[in-house]
């Protein structure tokens, strides 16, 4: 079943909706399509059935049925302060250069895992960067995604608010912050925003500024 729900993972590139309605319709698949789709892939991946989900994902809204990474699943399955960020592929550069790394240290200071929630598939995203980064990358779907950006941005929310304590933004942006908090179920979590004028006032208790600069 696992294999089965990869495949329409594959087949319908992270739509939750369209994963949904194969599995009720009891869609068909030819084993040999099956076994074609899912023998080229190169991330490591988990289902909603597998023994590493994520716990707390399962009792989301819409939770994942399958989980493209590169990294440590272990990260977001343990109870420890987990911070999170959403980056496009071309925004990346941005945790490779370690800024989470300097957030953590001048802002935190506290030791703190960390994990990315990618907009674009994780295939694209190991073409373009080292698969063997200590990060932990996820994505819902291996290509590109083929559902409307407002829907993946909210994906990623869902997902986030779920697993993490915290999490890290570019710019300052209230719309995008009360849809955040709107996500959160957890009464710490905070929001850090990164490369923002240290005067910035904020009407969000858990809005917190980080100058890289």
């Amino acid at each position: 079943m696992e294999k089965v729900l990869l495949f329409f993972a594959l087949k319908y590139k992270g739509d939750w909706d369209k994963i949904y309605k194969a599995l009720e319709s009891k869609e068909k698949i030819e084993i040999e399509t099956l076994t074609n789709s899912i023998k080229n892939i190169r991330s490591n991946w988990t289902t909603i059935i597998s023994s590493d989900y994520p716990e707390a994902l399962k009792y989301t809204y819409k939770p994942p049925f399958v989980i493209f990474y590169v990294g440590d699943l272990k990260v977001i399955n343990t109870n420890n302060n987990i911070m999170s960020f959403i980056n496009s592929v071309d925004a990346i550069n941005k945790v490779n250069n370690q800024t989470h790394i300097g957030l953590i240290e001048n802002v935190m200071n506290i030791s703190q895992k960390s994990f990315l929630v990618l907009d674009s598939g994780i295939y694209k995203y190991m073409l373009e960067n080292d698969s063997q980064s200590n990060d932990l990358v996820l994505s819902e779907s291996y290509v590109d995604f083929e559902i409307s950006y407002p829907q993946i941005h909210k994906n990623q929310l869902r997902f986030i608010s779920s697993v993490s304590n915290s999490i890290v933004i570019d710019k300052y942006d209230e719309s995008k912050i009360e849809q955040i908090n709107s996500f959160s179920t957890n009464e710490d979590f905070k929001i850090f925003i990164s490369n923002q004028n240290n005067n910035m006032t904020s009407k969000f208790s858990n809005v917190f500024v980080f100058n890289q600069n």
